[in-house]
């Protein structure tokens, strides 16, 4: 390579780490155009492609500079990597491991192997990989933290706090494990040390983005709100901001005037909060304000115990037009009415291992009841079910969540995968059955058939990975001895 061409690429790798990626992109653009075979500028085009997010082009540079230097390994490395983005882990998995044969005890290599084994479900096979990266480095934090990934996997918690702890004793600021250790913490109800290290979640790759820069301080809970304007914002998924809207109120009782942010679909939903000045949409120009908090980090600010958790908010309903709509929609009550969510977005980290097939899940509920699919949108195996006819759905007629709030309050029991509508439902004071997976979120703590965040909550847990048969059959047994032996009608639905 000559002097100039180092130089270029020199330049291009200095302003991708100075953010100024369309012009690195540009350059490296220009290269290839005269030097088409200079794997190092493709392979910096791959680097700067991930950046923006185009992976599968990320992906074809990274095959370029394979093709030109099939010894390359950080182009196996990254190719993987573009691999398990774009959710292709099996693919991923062989591309680590013909890199692995070209180059034997390559660390990053072995830990990528370990994570997407991890992704497979293969446990062991990943722990195997993360022992062999320890034996060649016992300080690798990564493989620490993973192997505490997998060991919270297979609800080996003590263990998995071990590791977390071994990891941040070599590496003190590991992401991963001060994050991972949150989510155990929370999961044991260890709730004092779990909300300190939930904060982390704003330096992980999956959280980071939902950060907001605001022009006024956070506040966490120190600090006389009386007299002061505070922006509450929604962060995450709409179940965490319908959990976390109770502390409204309480942020309102300091003496505080709030503003509150939410996504667009709960905003007709959450306007009639108490304690709420205005309501706003992201995106939405928003006054000055004093200071500002994450709605997830309401509970750290608060102090929250599990015997201190904030009751339900008030004030969470749908408009008199809309039940009065759904009323008219649903016609005459002649049985009880079991609403049914099998399945959450597809986006969700965990969809594979919470989602369960409509038709297993009506299985369990034959008797003179009335099924009704309460979720917005269908997998097409469940459309395929819901054209038998005798499950009723409403999915092109839900707006927003003020419409599926109208609808949840017509039913008389809710049976539902780990989603928003089970945050709703239960919000909204239903009877409401979860049926959570062997390693369930950490908001649903463990060992236990009862919620301290929703009094009308029962769960039903798997027993073994995967294995939805056993709490569907407890399902079953509960849902008969309820709902078959007596099928008169419920109570009148509230207002």
């Amino acid at each position: 390579m000559t002097p100039a061409l180092a130089a270029s690429l020199k330049q291009a790798a200095q302003w991708r780490a100075q953010g100024q990626t369309q012009q690195a992109l540009a350059l490296c653009s220009a290269l290839l155009d005269t030097q088409p075979e200079l794997a190092e500028a493709w392979f910096e085009q791959g680097l700067l492609l991930d950046k923006l997010r185009q992976t599968e082009a990320a992906m074809a540079s990274y095959d370029r500079v394979i093709a030109l230097r099939p010894d390359f390994i950080p182009a196996y490395l990254n190719r993987g990597n573009a691999l398990n983005t774009l959710r292709r882990p099996e693919q991923a998995l062989a591309t680590y491991l013909h890199a692995l044969r070209l180059k034997a005890n390559a660390l990053p290599l072995l830990v990528n192997i370990g994570a997407t084994l991890q992704k497979l479900g293969r446990y062991q096979e990943a722990l195997h990989a993360y022992q062999h990266v320890l034996q060649l480095r016992p300080d690798h934090a990564d493989a620490l933290s993973n192997r505490g990934n997998i060991e919270f996997m297979l609800q080996r918690y003590s263990q998995a706090l071990d590791s977390y702890a071994q990891a941040q004793a070599y590496h003190p600021m590991h992401v991963g494990a001060n994050f991972n250790e949150s989510l155990c913490q929370l999961l044991l109800g260890n709730f004092g040390p779990g909300w300190q290290k939930y904060e982390w979640r704003w330096h992980t790759r999956q959280l980071a983005h939902g950060k907001r820069h605001i022009q006024a301080p956070l506040w966490l809970g120190y600090g006389d709100l009386r007299g002061k304007t505070i922006l509450l914002h929604a962060e995450q998924g709409f179940g965490d901001t319908i959990q976390f809207c109770r502390y409204v109120s309480w942020v309102a009782s300091l003496g505080a005037q709030v503003l509150l942010e939410v996504q667009a679909p709960l905003r007709s939903l959450m306007a009639q909060l108490p304690g709420v000045r205005a309501i706003y949409v992201r995106g939405e120009a928003l006054p000055k304000v004093d200071c500002h908090c994450p709605l997830m980090s309401l509970p750290l600010a608060h102090r929250t115990r599990l015997a201190t958790i904030p009751p339900l908010p008030a004030g969470l309903r749908p408009t008199p037009q809309q039940l009065a709509d759904w009323t008219q929609r649903l016609g005459a009550k002649s049985l009880p009415r079991i609403g049914l969510v099998c399945s959450g977005s597809t986006g969700h980290v965990d969809d594979r291992n919470r989602s369960i097939p409509l038709v297993q899940m009506a299985q369990a509920l034959a008797g003179p009841v009335q099924l009704f699919c309460v979720q917005k949108e269908l997998r097409q195996d469940d459309a395929a079910r819901i054209a038998a006819g005798d499950i009723g759905f409403f999915g092109p007629q839900l707006g927003d969540f003020s419409d599926t709030a109208a609808l949840l309050l017509h039913m008389d029991l809710v049976i539902t995968v780990d989603t928003a509508v089970a945050h709703l439902a239960a919000t909204l004071g239903k009877p409401v059955w979860i049926l959570l997976p062997f390693v369930p979120d950490w908001r649903w703590l463990l060992q236990r058939s009862d919620s301290p965040w929703y009094p009308s909550v029962r769960l039903f847990r798997q027993s073994a990975p995967g294995d939805w048969l056993g709490p569907l059959r407890e399902v079953a047994v509960e849902f008969h001895k309820s709902w078959q032996a007596d099928a008169a009608a419920a109570p009148p639905v509230a207002d």
